[in-house]
């Protein structure tokens, strides 16, 4: 399979959003668990699905235009924009997965961790 010019400075661009969207939907996800009761955990779960999703839809869209901005780039780069609605649409359902697992593994750990805490 012959490689794309310019598609790893592509995905440098996106794991770069995600990277930060993935760090502030591990805090908020963190902050609900640790800190509050269901209703607030739902919350703050929300806000990390909202954040990883927004960070895909600004990766995506910072990277093809960093894509097009390099010299000669290919016809790949001038894509149809199929990628970026279907990341606007169908983002959040890429999102949800990671947030509740982040989710329930925290709340299996602080459960666990409490168990430990007290004295017998």
């Amino acid at each position: 399979m012959e490689e794309v010019p310019g598609a790893n400075l592509y995905l440098r661009t996106l794991l770069l959003y995600l990277t930060i969207g993935g760090a502030v939907a591990l805090a908020s996800v963190s902050l609900g668990v640790f800190r509050f009761r269901l209703l607030g955990q739902i919350l703050c779960l929300l806000v990390a699905i909202i954040a990883l999703w927004a960070s895909l839809i600004f990766g995506v869209g910072a990277a093809f235009d960093a894509w097009q901005a390099m010299p000669e780039p290919p016809n790949e780069a001038y894509a149809d924009g199929a990628q970026l609605t279907g990341s606007i649409m169908f983002g959040w359902i890429l999102a949800a997965p990671p947030c509740v697992f982040l989710w329930a593994c925290l709340t299996v750990a602080k459960t666990h961790l409490k168990r430990d805490s007290v004295p017998a």
